[in-house]
């Protein structure tokens, strides 16, 4: 579980990177939840070695967005890292 954390808390800059060009703040939500769904996914393919209960892949998708959206306003929001992608 702390490793699914430690990827949600480092994906704030991946997701900005993904949204740079995108203007409309309801398409960025959706393209966040999205990629944080495929990352989510991914986990638990990789933990259970194959398709998991879809229990656990709602579980670790909740935690990857969760933990990405609290890492986005309490660490990266403002940040120089966001300001140096945005540019």
């Amino acid at each position: 579980m702390e490793l699914i954390k430690l990827i949600g808390f480092l994906l704030p800059p991946a997701i900005d990177l993904i949204n740079k060009r995108i203007k409309n703040s309801d398409i960025r939500f959706w393209v966040s939840v999205a990629f944080c769904s495929i990352i989510g996914f991914g986990i638990s393919y990789f933990t259970f070695g194959g398709i998991a209960p879809i229990g656990n892949i709602v579980d670790t998708i909740f935690v990857v967005f969760g933990t990405a959206q609290l890492a986005y306003k309490g660490a990266y929001e403002g940040s120089v890292t966001q300001q140096a992608i945005r540019g």
